[in-house]
């Protein structure tokens, strides 16, 4: 069998992430070598042209996931709307751009099902790619109001002003910081996709969790560690936690039944992450 050689190009490499990915493709029977381009953003299209003369399966990592989206014509509905993407593969010498975590963040919401109050709101914390990936899936099940705090105020805005553009009847607004800790408890479910990172106080007004609405849900995007400060705390007043491996799990599946037609299970595979950054902690 040919061996299915695919790399990520990113500044902040998802090493451990992926190596966990291609050892499973591999013990299921499916030959595959992952590789890894670390790369300034000033050298990122350069490096991703070379990237493409290499192999015919790429995903795109942090910071990149949304200017790559403006690299490449003949996007779908879907992802011009979206304007995030995470991985690209060739097809008949065409480069498809995908969003792989879109599909799993919309999987992990119908996951959740009953638990999620579409009468709520939802308090997104980050303005970026992964900001856009939940916001999206929130709104296709229903949600009609959207809460984001970011720590770069104008970012954030820009966000909400294109984001009015493309959603009709969803009200979006932008939470200072400062307010944080005054918002009434009507969220029912808090998303964190900034990093949990020195300088990052925008988290500290989380963990009083009055802004959200009983019995809640907590999602935190960080993939090392298991337990951060959010989950813990969150957990240690009964509030439901989706921790970061577990959304890169549903991800992950979601780009391999995408690009290599494989449908393997997410649950033997979420393990693996979990186990595997249980060791590197």
């Amino acid at each position: 069998m040919k061996k299915s050689r695919w790399v990520e190009i990113a500044k902040n490499r998802s090493e451990v992430r992926f190596q966990v990915l291609n050892e499973y493709l591999n013990d299921n029977g499916f030959a595959s070598e992952v590789n890894f381009v670390e790369v300034e953003p000033a050298q990122f299209e350069d490096k991703l042209k070379e990237v493409t003369q290499e192999y015919d399966v790429i995903r795109i990592g942090s910071p990149y996931g949304q200017s790559v989206t403006s690299l490449f014509d003949g996007q779908s509905t879907e992802l011009r709307t979206l304007k995030a993407a995470d991985c690209l593969w060739k097809v008949k010498d065409r480069w498809t751009l995908m969003s792989a975590n879109h599909i799993g963040m919309q999987r992990i919401v119908l996951d959740i099902g009953k638990q999620l109050d579409l009468e709520t709101s939802v308090l997104v914390v980050g303005a970026g790619a992964g900001a856009r990936v939940c916001i999206s899936a929130f709104i296709r099940v229903g949600v009609k109001k959207i809460n984001i705090t970011n720590k770069f105020v104008e970012q954030a805005k820009e966000l909400i002003d294109d984001l009015r553009k493309t959603y009709f009847g969803v009200e979006f607004e932008f939470i200072p910081e400062e307010r944080l800790v005054l918002l009434p408890g009507t969220n029912g479910v808090l998303v964190n996709t900034t990093p949990l990172a020195v300088g990052n106080d925008l988290l500290k007004g989380l963990y009083y969790f009055n802004f959200l609405k009983s019995p809640g849900i907590v999602m935190d995007f960080t993939f090392v560690p298991i337990d951060t400060p959010l989950v813990m705390e969150a957990e240690q007043i009964g509030i439901r936690a989706v921790r970061g491996y577990e959304i890169s799990s549903w991800g992950d599946m979601a780009w391999v039944e995408s690009c290599f037609g494989l449908h393997l299970k997410r649950e033997e595979y979420c393990e693996r992450l979990r186990k595997k950054v249980s060791e590197i902690e």
